[in-house]
């Protein structure tokens, strides 16, 4: 049983890395409840306790004030490399398909006289039929330590068909 699962309101309260560590403990075997304040405490299975360096009991503390005898998990520490361990391969490639099930276009060659400008050119619209294209969506997370610390999330979309940049 997956205490972390069965909790709803418990799991609300928590903090965005302690949830997450909840959530992906959970998926790797452990038993996972949510302690006050900000603290997890985790029976960990043989596998997670080699991949994170943790003992079979242990617990996990996510606040500045830290539960008795928890360890401090933060977004500094190496606990992302462990996370990372756990995590695998999975969340690193993802696949979505989104089938939308749009209302044919009523009059295209009005839309297409507003989209399209073509001085001294004739046109005539022969059809619309519905498309598809794939899109690389990447992700990249940056951290710039300099005089004042920076960190975010960079988004990069491209249009496999066209190469477009989004």
């Amino acid at each position: 049983m997956k205490l972390s699962s069965a909790m709803p309101s418990t799991q609300r309260d928590m903090n965005r890395l302690q949830s997450f560590t909840a959530d992906l403990l959970g998926q790797a075997g452990a038993l996972v409840e949510a302690i006050d304040p900000d603290g997890l405490d985790v029976v960990a299975p043989p596998q997670l306790q080699g991949a994170m360096g943790i003992p079979e009991l242990c617990r996990l503390g996510f606040a500045t004030t830290l539960p008795a005898g928890a360890r401090r998990v933060d977004i500094e520490a190496d606990w992302l490399a462990c996370l990372a361990k756990v995590m695998g391969e999975r969340g690193h490639w993802v696949r979505h398909v989104v089938d939308l099930s749009n209302p044919p276009l009523r009059e295209p060659e009005r839309l297409l006289e507003h989209e399209l400008a073509l001085d001294n050119a004739i046109y005539r619209l022969q059809g619309v039929e519905p498309a598809w294209t794939r899109y690389l969506i990447l992700h990249f997370r940056y951290k710039a330590l300099a005089d004042e610390k920076r960190q975010g999330l960079v988004r990069l979309g491209i249009n496999l068909a066209t190469g477009a940049v989004l």
